[in-house]
């Protein structure tokens, strides 16, 4: 029997029947006869052998022998002289020659969609074979040899070299075409001591890197269903989404998702880098990004995804709107970023649906003029020349040798740091334009004093916004419970009196830009200019933060470092005490699933582990507002918990209110006044191990809220690198790259760290 492709059987006889007249149910003629060539190989029917064989019109010495009545059946009703059959007459030596055919030429058929799910399973098995096994050759101790041996060999098989060659290129980004490389192979045939070894071919390199593919999505998909159920199906993902138009001005929507695993570890995974040929809109791109996650990794977004995070552009705004169950934040960084490039001039408003308008603390053109100034120096030391004459005046008069290479305008705070280098190289810039000819002076003479002034004015005023948004902010680790802190510091910054500016003087020979010498310097002292600076940035806090968000508050709350200084940190009150009555509400449905199946009277009882390998730094604090703010006291003694009532609201509740009361004592530091620094505390003390160690024991009602909101990273920097690793992986070495693969290895190289990480975990958690 051969099956055709909609599915109905036909005997060989039915293929060639006496009558030589029409065609067959194929649109092929029935005086050519063709049947199914044998039953073991599925291929053969779809594939079918011809009776005899027909010779070639160009070459009659290579006759053709067997015909696709797939591609006979596709075409059959577009033929009406019964003759485009003959365009699908074939000379397939093997079957798997037959198969490349249908590969090829029907990709959505059933026979190819299952024989490639079927070759990427077995490859996958290879792979976790292969895994498995090394994983316990290095668990066990080799056998001492009593006969040393001068060159050991390096076991390789045929399947291993396919496995570890695929894994470098994926890990790496880098194209197929490296490993034809003669002298990459003459290395690994002699590492090896095989001479006959052989790299895999591309197709071979494909087949492993999708089933590497395969394995990245099913581990994904498992992770994120397993850590929804430990989060009692609670919304716990944090989805970064934006929109990228690559070199090819192809739109390209990227996700990424952040949260906290049950080990307490802060997991980013990149999971779309999907062509869109539909356009911006909004709720197109948004239905995408649901049925892409549905399809790929069975995940439902609006019952997965608790926040959502874009840059704050109205586009990607508008698309996060589509996402009913989920809550919007803005992006810290990118609000920050414009308040910089506000303050400092960089940015202007002109115009809004028509109007000239002003930005608010007015218009400020001088800003613009010496950072472009600035930035014109900095280019003029570009020349292998002058920067070698620089260097050698500043070892001359051992000044220090700071960088002063000008960073991309798309820079985060490349206008402060711009600034701050600018001033600490200012008298080795003197030095060098004392000699310098009357040609080459223009740049420097350009730079009026009242410029410099305006430019140590500018840099004391953003030094502080900039340090959050260049490192704070990016930092890698948890910071959402820090958000409010950082603003009213800012606050308290754009608040002051006096400023705390650099001085042109000269440098001492171990001076960094950021140890520089500074002198406070009152408000009333400014230039004009400097006071318009000011104005904009105060403005710019205010308009880019009006309101306290209640998620940051919340974040605040579970943070066992800092929520003793809730009510100092959060001016409004009612909106405080809102957040508190939320979470008070979801602990307690958490509290419910958690507890509800344990005994009533079930104690908990322990002390509380400390972190370990915590480093200790702390300063004195000055009397100030802002010491006063980033001071909270330590614990006087141990509390020991309470026992749990019976009832389980009544234990939501008091577990609750043992987490308001808990004070922690942290090793870190203290000032003269027994107090602990919030800075010290945030740089120094892993919240997540704490939380790991101690908190989820004795809190794990709390423990789950603190994986949900602690999550949330205050920048899309994680977004942004991996469009740029897209560019990097998809480049003009690869001539032959379909937009499935293209998304495959962007994805491999982004996640490659995660998807090792979650291999091994999973190898553990399986013993």
């Amino acid at each position: 029997m051969a099956e055709n492709p909609t599915g109905t059987t036909q005997t060989a006889s039915a293929t060639a029947q006496t009558d030589e007249e029409g065609v067959d149910e194929h649109g092929i003629p029935r005086v050519v006869k063709h049947c199914c060539q044998n039953m073991f190989n599925p291929v053969w029917r779809f594939i079918h052998k011809l009776s005899q064989p027909i010779p070639g019109s160009k070459e009659p010495t290579r006759p053709y022998t067997h015909i696709c009545i797939v591609c006979c059946d596709e075409h059959k009703s577009s033929d009406p002289t019964a003759s485009t059959w003959r365009n699908f007459l074939m000379r397939p030596t093997t079957s798997s020659n037959a198969r490349k055919h249908m590969w090829g030429a029907h990709k959505e058929h059933s026979f190819t969609l299952e024989t490639k799910r079927r070759k990427t399973s077995d490859v996958a098995k290879r792979i976790q074979t292969y895994d498995s096994g090394a994983s316990g050759e290095q668990g066990k101790q080799p056998n001492q040899k009593k006969q040393r041996t001068i060159h050991e060999a390096i076991a390789i098989n045929a399947d291993q070299m396919k496995i570890l060659s695929t894994r470098w290129l994926l890990s790496s980004g880098l194209p197929h075409t490296v490993l034809q490389n003669p002298e990459l192979l003459e290395l690994f045939r002699r590492l090896a001591h095989q001479p006959a070894l052989l790299t895999p071919a591309r197709d071979t390199f494909y087949e492993f890197a999708k089933a590497e593919w395969h394995l990245l999505i099913k581990l994904v998909s498992d992770t994120l269903s397993r850590e929804f159920s430990k989060a009692k199906e609670q919304p716990f993902i944090t989805m970064l989404h934006d929109l990228w138009t690559n070199a090819s001005n192809m739109n390209i929507i990227g996700v990424t998702v952040v949260f906290v695993d049950s080990e307490w570890r802060l997991v980013t995974l990149s999971l779309l880098a999907m062509p869109n040929p539909h356009g911006h809109a909004a709720g197109t791109v948004a239905d995408l990004i649901k049925a892409r996650m549905q399809d790929r990794y069975n995940i439902d977004v609006d019952r997965y995804v608790r926040f959502t995070v874009s840059d704050t552009t109205g586009s990607a705004r508008n698309v996060s709107d589509h996402f009913n169950s989920t809550d919007q934040v803005d992006c810290l960084m990118h609000l920050l970023s414009l308040c910089l490039l506000y303050a400092l001039g960089l940015k202007e408003n002109t115009r809004n649906r028509g109007q000239s308008i002003i930005t608010p603390g007015g218009e400020f053109r001088n800003g613009l003029k010496v950072i472009q100034k600035l930035r014109d120096l900095a280019t003029f030391f570009n020349t292998p020349q002058r920067i070698t004459k620089l260097k050698q005046i500043k070892k001359a008069l051992s000044l220090p040798a700071v960088n002063i290479e000008v960073d991309s305008k798309t820079r985060v705070g490349y206008a402060v740091t711009l600034m701050r280098r600018s001033v600490l190289n200012h008298y080795a810039f003197a030095q060098y334009f004392e000699g310098a000819l009357d040609s080459e002076t223009a740049v420097w003479s350009s730079i009026s004093k009242d410029d410099w002034t305006l430019i140590t004015e500018m840099e004391g005023l953003t030094n502080q916004l900039a340090q959050f948004s260049l490192g704070e902010v990016q930092k890698q680790g948890v910071a959402s419970s820090y958000v409010l802190l950082f603003r009213k510091m800012l606050v308290f910054a754009g608040e002051s009196t006096t400023v705390n500016c650099l001085v042109l003087d000269r440098p001492g020979p171990k001076a960094t830009e950021h140890s520089q010498r500074r002198a406070p310097k009152s408000i009333s002292e400014f230039s004009w200019d400097g006071k318009r600076c000011r104005d904009r940035l105060r403005e710019q806090l205010a308009l880019r933060f009006p309101v306290e968000d209640l998620n940051d508050i919340k974040a605040l709350l579970l943070d066992p470092r800092i929520k003793g200084k809730a009510h100092s940190i959060v001016s409004d009150s009612s909106v405080l005490a809102q957040a508190e009555t939320e979470l008070q509400f979801e602990h307690a449905l958490i509290y419910q699933k958690l507890f509800a199946r344990q005994a009533a009277d079930e104690e908990c009882k322990g002390e509380e582990p400390l972190p370990s390998g915590i480093s200790q730094s702390s300063s004195d604090l000055i009397d100030t507002a802002l010491g006063a703010l980033l001071e909270i006291d330590a614990p006087a003694q141990n509390v020991e918990m309470s026992d749990f009532q019976a009832d389980l609201s009544a234990q939501a509740m008091n577990a609750w209110n043992e987490w308001k009361s808990l004070n922690v004592s942290w090793p870190c530091s203290t000032s003269q006044t027994g107090k602990y620094n919030l800075l010290d505390l945030y740089r120094n003390v892993d919240i997540l191990a704490w939380f790991k160690e101690s908190g989820q024991l004795l809190f794990p009602g709390i423990a789950v809220l603190a994986r949900i909101y602690l999550a949330k990273p205050l920048s899309t920097a994680i977004q942004e690198r991996f469009f740029s690793l897209s560019g990097y992986v998809v480049n003009d070495l690869r001539t032959r790259l379909d937009e499935d693969r293209a998304e495959m290895l962007c994805l491999m190289k982004a996640n490659w760290r995660e998807y090792r990480s979650l291999q091994k975990q999973t190898e553990v958690d399986s013993k």
